[in-house]
């Protein structure tokens, strides 16, 4: 199941408690120093039931040491997935720490249930994982749940049950710890207390435009306050919309829209970052339904106000559409951005920019990967010398595989390529969904999922040395 069909975007719905172990499949290692783009291992799950599974997100803890991934188990094209799962590996070996997994009271096969976002506390002592069951009667819900880092444990889990309340989008976790929010599709952001999971908010999702779908957040540098952007629907169809949140009550602070530039012409927002002095907040996306560029966008963190707007990756065809993502290097000065070009159904090349944060200026651009290449996920390094990106790739054989770059941060000089495709890359979607840093820059960690023994798409996690 590919990430960005809408079933998969927009799986959302539904929860509460039910924990039952299911089965896993050893780390496989691989034959390598610790070099830049050598596979060091790869660890995959699928669980007891059938259908697929696959990693939706993942977070490294400050120490290094571990690496977590969530997402959904038992997916079908008819039923949705029923389940999700959150695994703790050892990032030296692969080796696995510990695994939870999770549904709601609705253990129907029809109730759907997934997690799709996680983030890790600056202490590196608590998981916060997040994601939608059914429960019985059918009522969904968000549930959060916060685990032991060390030996996942369940230390509280909560449910939030609105009329219109769907899947989350991102996590995230204040610079102290003291705060842990989750970020939804429907704009809706909510707040707890990150050591009790006592609900402290919930924004309300008024006063955006019509049919609104978000699809990232962030949070401020200094924990002031939130930003989420998506879509929603205007006079030329889609556009950009970007909203800030007060991160202490949940009050809307500024909504911002950008619509295409003619009817049909629809502008669709997929990332957000906020530089690393908090004063700017950068916004990326793709153009759909007719030829035109894909817009980059700073706004004023305070007032929303458009600082600079740039257009990237012109597509021809009226098509352009993977997921655009964006980073910050750790200086604040540079932006990394991510996706696809060519146009058409099978886009052609990943496009990776850096970019000034303050004025949007090009500092360097680079493709790679002319076979359909769909570039999506991007990370820095923590020293600032290095950016990765990964993505989806299908060859002409018909084999899909994860993609990963490596890139010099200050030149876009390419320092490595690499591609996974598993034991049986032609059986099923061979998607990443997310990449990751150890914090000493040694290894990146890409996950998703791809067809392992049992030729189902399963949990797939890669660690190469960078």
């Amino acid at each position: 199941m590919r990430r960005d069909t809408p079933t998969f975007r927009r799986l959302a719905i539904v929860l509460t408690a039910a924990i039952f172990a299911l089965g896993f499949a050893a780390p496989v290692p691989a034959p390598a120093a610790l070099a830049g783009g050598n596979q060091l291992w790869t660890a995959s799950y699928h669980g007891q039931q059938s259908g697929e599974a696959g990693a939706t997100a993942e977070a490294v803890s400050p120490g290094g040491r571990t690496v977590f991934v969530t997402g959904f188990t038992g997916y079908t094209a008819q039923d949705g997935s029923t389940g999700w799962a959150t695994l703790a590996y050892n990032t030296a070996t692969g080796a696995r720490r510990w695994l939870r997994t999770y549904r709601g009271s609705d253990t129907s096969p029809t109730a759907v249930d997934g997690a799709t976002s996680i983030a890790v506390s600056p202490d590196g002592s608590t998981v916060f994982a997040g994601g939608f069951v059914t429960n019985s009667g059918g009522v969904s819900a968000i549930e959060t749940i916060a685990y032991s880092a060390a030996t996942g444990v369940t230390l509280w889990a909560r449910q939030y049950t609105a009329d219109g309340a769907d899947s989350p989008v991102t996590m995230a976790v204040t610079a102290d710890g003291s705060a842990v929010y989750v970020m939804t599709q429907d704009y809706r952001t909510l707040a707890y207390r990150a050591a009790t999971g006592r609900f402290l908010w919930a924004s309300p999702a008024k006063g955006l435009g019509s049919n609104s779908f978000a699809a990232a957040g962030a949070l401020a540098p200094d924990g002031s306050r939130l930003y989420v952007t998506g879509v929603s629907l205007g006079k030329n169809g889609e556009e950009y919309q970007s909203v800030a949140y007060d991160a202490a009550t949940g009050a809307m602070v500024w909504v911002r829209r950008l619509a295409g530039p003619a009817a049909g012409i629809s502008y669709n927002a997929t990332s957000v970052a906020v530089s690393r002095d908090g004063s700017t907040v950068l916004v990326a996306g793709y153009v759909n339904g007719g030829a035109g560029s894909n817009p980059i966008v700073g706004y004023d963190s305070t007032t929303g106000a458009t600082v600079w707007t740039k257009q990237w990756l012109p597509t021809s065809s009226g098509y352009c559409c993977e997921t655009v993502s964006l980073g910050v290097s750790p200086n604040g000065s540079t932006m990394f951005v991510t996706g696809v070009g060519g146009g058409g159904f099978n886009p052609g090349f990943y496009e990776t920019q850096a970019r000034e944060v303050s004025t949007g200026a090009l500092v360097w651009s680079r493709t790679c990967c002319t076979s359909e290449g769909s570039g999506s996920l991007i990370a820095a390094s923590p020293d600032g010398s290095a950016v990765f990106t990964s993505g989806y790739l299908a060859n002409n054989e018909g084999t899909d595989a994860y993609a990963t770059v490596s890139y010099g941060a200050a030149t876009g000089t390419e320092h490595w390529e690499a591609t996974y495709s598993g034991p049986h890359p032609t059986r099923g979607a061979v998607d990443p969904a997310a990449i990751a840093v150890s914090p000493d820059g040694s290894k990146v960690f890409v996950t998703g999922q791809a067809p392992q023994g049992s030729n189902q798409d399963s949990f797939t996690t890669v660690a190469y040395g960078t």
